[in-house]
C-alpha cells in the first residue's frame, strides 16, 4: 500500500511539474514562470522600476504586447511565442518590452501613432535589449519574431520594412 502510494505521489509530482496539460497539449500558462524569472533577473540590468504583470494572452492581433492593463502594466505573451521560441529569444523579447517601459512608450501607446513612431519604438526598444543582451540576441527575436508573424498570416506591409530597419538599426550599435 505504501509504495502504492509512492507511485501516486511521484505520478502526480511529474504531471504537477510538466508544461503539458490534460489535453496533452503544452500549456503556455507553465512558461510563465520562466517569463517571470527573466523579468525578476532584466528589470534591474535594464533600470525598470515599475511593477510589471505577465500573462498569456490568446493569438490575436499582437504577438506580444505591455500595456496598462486595469491600471497595472502588464506585459501579454500570445500563446504561440510561449510555445515556439527558444529560452534566448524570450529573453530578447523581455528585454525588448521592459525597454519599452524604460523609455516611456507604454503610456504613449494608448493612441493611435503613426507607422515611422512605431518603427522608431520598435528600433529603440531593441537599442536597449542589445545593450543588455547583445546585439545578436535582438537580431535572432527580430527575425523569429517575424517568422512567427509570416506563419499565423499577421504581418502587415509596414512590417517587412521595420524588420530590415530593425536589424540595420541593431547592427549599426555601438557595444
Amino acid at each position: 500500500m505504501t509504495k502504492n502510494l509512492f507511485v501516486f505521489v511521484v505520478l502526480a509530482a511529474l504531471a504537477v511539474a510538466s508544461p503539458v496539460a490534460a489535453s496533452g497539449k503544452p500549456d503556455p500558462r507553465e512558461r510563465l514562470i520562466s517569463v517571470a524569472k527573466m523579468v525578476d533577473e532584466l528589470k534591474p540590468k535594464i533600470g525598470v522600476t515599475e511593477p510589471i504583470t505577465i500573462n498569456n494572452m490568446p493569438l490575436g492581433k499582437h504577438l506580444v504586447g505591455t500595456q496598462l492593463f486595469h491600471g497595472e502594466l502588464t506585459t501579454f505573451f500570445s500563446d504561440e511565442v510561449l510555445l515556439n521560441v527558444s529560452d534566448d529569444v524570450l529573453r530578447a523579447i523581455v528585454a525588448h518590452e521592459l525597454g519599452h517601459v524604460k523609455l516611456g512608450h507604454v503610456n504613449l501607446k494608448k493612441g493611435l501613432i503613426a507607422v515611422e513612431q512605431a518603427i522608431s519604438y520598435e528600433k529603440e526598444a531593441d537599442g536597449i535589449a542589445g545593450k543588455i543582451l547583445g546585439k545578436q540576441a535582438v537580431v535572432e527575436m527580430i527575425r523569429v519574431l517575424d517568422g512567427l508573424l509570416k506563419k499565423n498570416n499577421m504581418e502587415k506591409e509596414w512590417a517587412r520594412q521595420a524588420v530590415a530597419e530593425r536589424i540595420q538599426a541593431i547592427q549599426t550599435l555601438n557595444p
